[in-house]
């Protein structure tokens, strides 16, 4: 295991046990491969996702299912770029992005 996965690794289980979410038991291989190729993306910031899952109460298990996010929710490629996009930011829009110059002018994305 590289230094950054074991720092992603540790981050993520102590961003866990204070929010009640699943820690890390096992880092599989496939597991540290998705989380590697995350690691590499430009996109990957831990410290604006872990904001993000802080604030989101869908998130943290307010949903009609009780689900909670978990780690391979997170290192899914999809899901990670869900969260920074502010999908799940309680009914919120992302801040601060706007819609290409043209007839979309003025509305917010």
């Amino acid at each position: 295991m590289t230094a950054q996965t074991q720092a992603a690794v540790d981050w993520w289980n102590a961003m866990a046990r204070d929010l009640g979410l699943a820690p890390i038991v096992k880092l599989t291989k496939t597991r540290e491969r998705h989380l590697q190729a995350r690691i590499q993306e430009p996109e990957w910031d831990r410290e604006k996702i872990e904001a993000l899952v802080r604030s989101s109460s869908f998130l943290l298990g307010n949903n009609d299912r009780g689900w909670k996010v978990n780690f391979d929710f997170l290192i899914n490629p999809n899901s990670y770029v869900k969260i920074l996009e502010g999908r799940y930011n309680n009914g919120r829009r992302h801040q601060g992005i706007q819609a290409p110059a043209g007839k979309y002018e003025g509305l917010a994305i």
